[in-house]
């Protein structure tokens, strides 16, 4: 029997599992499972059933049999530019500040002197 229809095998009789949880059952190494899992998708033995969030990342949970392999989930849209508060000298006086959206550093010194404070 071949390593990747043990994989099959496996996700026959235990059901639908990430990498690591079959590397657990069958007792080996995660990448020689990720190798036998995509020889097994080549031969369409199993296939994408889902995805599953582990430790902040989406992980591919298999399927026995052929079938379409499960879309992708989307990527969480990152936060915009922060609004940064910077305390000034003067006792009481906030002035708030944004980042420069060019990506020019020399930007934030230009704005700076502008409003008048010097650094």
């Amino acid at each position: 029997m071949s390593y990747h229809s043990l994989v099959a095998y496996a996700l026959r009789k235990v059901g639908p599992m990430t990498t690591a949880e079959m590397a657990a059952e069958l007792d080996m190494s995660i990448n020689s499972v990720r190798q036998c899992i995509w020889r097994a998708r080549l031969n369409q033995k199993c296939h994408i059933a889902g995805w599953k969030r582990e430790n902040g990342r989406n992980v591919e949970v298999h399927a026995f049999g052929p079938g379409e392999d499960a879309p992708r989930p989307e990527k969480k849209p990152k936060a915009g530019p922060k609004r940064v508060v910077v305390v000034s000298r003067r006792p009481g006086l906030q002035i708030p500040r944004l980042p420069p959206a060019d990506g020019n550093p020399f930007a934030v010194a230009m704005w700076n002197i502008a409003q008048g404070e010097r650094g």
